[in-house]
């Protein structure tokens, strides 16, 4: 590769590393006109097909890619995420050992070898894999949560980056996958229970929906809010919901460290598959407590178990019980309106059962 071309490939992958794709796309193109085999150049233009979610273009620059460069680690591992993506689990298993035999210490490829010999259902090796991750780059984001998800070891809270991780990179597909997949409609059945409870038949002045996502409970629950404000730790989960012109206002931010700083008193809060992400939740109900007016109501939905107060699961979701709920309500001051179990999403194994709740400050 000359120098010339060798100048323009790093400033594409500047570009590239600050989230500039039609910048670098445009750079990468040029190199390849010149150098048309260039290994890393296509691999790289597959990448950027796979952050746009254009998978099957992903897949055909990647492949050619490896063709020509066999020993390619980061290739094998990318192709690995596109295949994982495309829902091909078993090639993509094969892809991300076919990295870790080039590169042995990729601690990145070891942990999403994890999350897919995980969803593959074989959870020895998934820990296997996640152990090796942890031990070679123990600040890695979420993998040490995983690890405990699938070792019983049940921790108070899920990492505040594995949880942005997650849905920054859901956000795109987000509402349907979640609604048409796995058949999700919590925000439909909680204004249901406040609609036969005969509490949705005026407008609440101060209404807040604890981890909004894309919007979905605040679609359902705006015709009876004066003034809705949506909170959620994801940047690309936000944007999803701007574009829906619910909302008053929205703020990338912590649930608890938001509603601190904005010292309203509010008349309804909102929370809907959000818990899945908090256990141990006494200091979320204490904050809610202290920015809520007179008869306040929180109305929410969890992952719902009879096994102890809470648990992470191996899906590192946590489930909550009744029991749970019920005695830091009471400690906090609100009183059980409603409560009932439902079919909350629909796995691969069947069907999550989920607690609906909405509960009112005494």
């Amino acid at each position: 590769m000359t120098q010339r071309l060798q100048h323009s490939l790093t400033l594409a992958q500047r570009h590239h590393a600050v989230g500039e794709l039609s910048e670098a796309k445009g750079i990468y193109r040029k190199i390849l006109r010149d150098a048309p085999n260039h290994p890393i150049t296509l691999h790289l233009m597959g990448v950027i097909a796979y952050q746009n979610r254009e998978n099957d273009v992903a897949l055909d620059f990647i492949k050619k890619a490896l063709i020509i460069k066999p020993d390619y680690a980061e290739a094998h591992s990318n192709l690995g995420a596109v295949l994982r993506e495309l829902g091909r689990l078993n090639d993509a298993e094969e892809s991300y050992k076919k990295a870790l035999s080039i590169k042995p210490d990729f601690a990145e490829t070891h942990s999403n070898l994890g999350h897919v010999l995980h969803a593959l259902g074989k959870f020895d090796e998934a820990a296997d894999s996640l152990r090796k991750a942890v031990g070679i780059e123990p600040d890695l984001p979420g993998v040490q949560h995983r690890l405990n998800a699938l070792l019983g070891i049940t921790t108070d809270f899920a990492p505040r980056q594995y949880v942005e991780d997650i849905f920054n990179s859901y956000a795109k597909k987000f509402d349907n996958h979640l609604v048409n997949v796995l058949k999700y409609d919590a925000p439909i059945m909680l204004k249901k229970a406040l609609l036969d409870l005969g509490l949705a038949q005026r407008k609440y002045k101060n209404v807040i929906d604890l981890g909004c996502g894309t919007g979905l409970s605040g679609l359902e629950f705006r015709d009876i809010a004066e003034t809705l404000i949506g909170i959620d730790l994801s940047e690309e989960m936000v944007r999803k919901a701007e574009q829906k012109n619910i909302y008053d206002r929205l703020y990338v931010d912590d649930i608890v460290g938001r509603l601190e700083i904005l010292k309203t008193q509010f008349s309804l809060f909102i929370s809907s598959d959000v818990f899945a992400y908090i256990g141990d939740l006494l200091p979320l109900f204490s904050c809610i407590k202290r920015h809520s007016t007179q008869n306040s109501l929180l109305v929410f939905s969890t992952e719902h178990t009879d096994d102890g107060d809470f648990i992470l699961r191996n899906t590192a979701r946590y489930a909550h019980s009744k029991d749970y709920i019920l005695s830091i309500a009471k400690q906090q001051g609100f009183r059980l309106e409603f409560f009932t179990t439902c079919n909350l999403r629909y796995e691969r194994d069947g069907w999550i059962i989920g607690g609906l709740f909405v509960l009112k400050v005494t």
